[in-house]
C-alpha cells in the first residue's frame, strides 16, 4: 500500500498499485482519464472507486476539484453584479472551440431588471437578454 493513497479525497487506501505516484504513465487499467489536472499536475487523472475524478499527484491543492467543477449543474452564463462592476461566469460548454471568445454576454450589460446588486442567470431572448435573479452561487 502506498501511503499517499490516504491523502487523497475518495481513494480507498491500497487501490492504487506501488509506484503509481511520479509516474507520467501510471497503470492503473481503464480507471485513467485522458486529458489535464486543472491544477497544473499534467495527465494525472483517473477515477477513484468513490467514482470522483481525481488528480493522482500527491501535491495537488485540489484532487477532487474537477468533479467539483463537473457536479456544477448551470449551463447559462451568470453574471455577478457588485459595486458597480460585473462578473461572468461562462459555462463550461462555451471552453469547446473557443466559443468563450465569442461568448454574445456584453461585457457591460444593461442594468439588470431590478438594477440591484445580485446574481442573475442571462440568456439570449430575440434580440434582447433575459435576466434570472439566481441565489448567491
Amino acid at each position: 500500500m502506498n501511503p499517499e493513497d490516504a491523502q487523497i479525497p475518495g481513494v480507498t487506501p491500497g487501490l492504487l498499485p506501488a509506484g503509481f505516484f511520479g509516474h507520467s504513465e501510471p497503470m492503473f487499467g481503464d480507471r485513467r482519464i485522458r486529458g489535464y489536472c486543472p491544477w497544473g499536475c499534467g495527465e494525472t487523472l483517473f477515477i477513484a472507486a468513490s467514482g470522483f475524478v481525481t488528480c493522482s499527484n500527491p501535491g495537488c491543492d485540489r484532487p477532487t476539484g474537477l468533479s467539483a467543477i463537473l457536479s456544477d449543474p448551470e449551463t447559462e452564463d451568470l453574471v455577478r453584479r457588485i459595486r458597480g462592476e460585473w462578473i461572468v461566469k461562462h459555462p463550461l460548454r462555451e471552453r469547446m472551440g473557443n466559443a468563450l471568445f465569442n461568448c454574445k454576454v456584453p461585457t457591460t450589460p444593461p442594468v439588470p431588471p431590478r438594477g440591484i446588486v445580485g446574481v442573475y442567470r442571462v440568456t439570449r431572448k430575440g434580440n434582447g437578454w433575459e435576466w434570472e435573479e439566481v441565489p448567491q452561487v
